[in-house]
């Protein structure tokens, strides 16, 4: 199952529909809840100071959860 980012910035943002719908999917629950936290982590440390925005903060989450290499072609979206 694919999840438009839409479900998932809802879930982000604390929706309990979204968070509801995720649940019913158990085996994608733990994982998806553990980039959500990164992503709010990336968001509190990096959103004013920075411009990060929630697409990419969740693109940033999912590759650091996984242990993805990330590739982009703004690098700016992605600076430590």
């Amino acid at each position: 199952m694919i999840f438009d980012s839409d479900v998932l910035i809802h879930y982000l943002r604390g929706r309990p529909s979204a968070a509801e719908f995720i649940r019913k999917v158990p085996f994608l629950y733990h994982k998806l809840s553990a980039i959500a936290g990164q992503a709010l982590r990336l968001m509190e440390r990096h959103a004013l100071p920075h411009g990060l925005r929630v697409a990419d903060a969740l693109i940033a989450a999912t590759a650091l959860v996984r242990g993805f290499e990330l590739t982009a072609a703004n690098e700016r979206h992605y600076r430590p």
